[in-house]
């Protein structure tokens, strides 16, 4: 891989401002479609509205991306949980529960203690009985 050369800049530089394609400058640089497309960014030559009009007349999705990590900040409002009393669970094995049973975990499987699940009736459409329904969605959500 040949370093760039500030002949090689100036010569990307004129070429890219006379609107030729990454692909004729590379062929005339002996560099690869993506090693001028790296350079034109790095030194600051990246025309947005130029590569958006190329895209679009190829025909190609248009997606566009940031080149950095931009951390994500969520902001939602807080969980408000009813008092629900939640019936004494059976503590049924997974390989003794029924279609019907709530499979609502009660104990910590990473501790060493078996899988064990709550076993009560199941709450209409739902993997878990009507109390731990309730608690596994917002309760502003709730489906009476």
């Amino acid at each position: 891989m040949a370093k760039w050369t500030e002949q090689d800049d100036k010569t990307l530089r004129n070429l890219w401002g006379g609107r030729y394609s990454a692909r004729e400058i590379g062929h005339q640089l002996k560099r690869t479609k993506s090693a001028i497309l790296g350079r034109v960014w790095r030194i600051g030559l990246s025309d947005p509205v130029r590569a958006l009009a190329q895209q679009k007349k190829s025909g190609a999705r248009v997606v566009r991306r940031s080149h950095r990590n931009k951390p994500v900040v969520k902001v939602s409002k807080p969980i408000v949980q009813a008092n629900i009393a939640t019936p004494e669970p059976k503590n049924i094995s997974l390989m003794d529960l029924l279609q019907d049973d709530c499979r609502w975990p009660v104990n910590a499987p990473e501790r060493g203690e078996e899988h064990l699940f709550c076993g009560n009736q199941k709450h209409e459409n739902s993997s878990y009985c009507e109390a731990h329904y309730k608690a596994s969605i917002r309760a502003d959500r709730w489906q009476q």
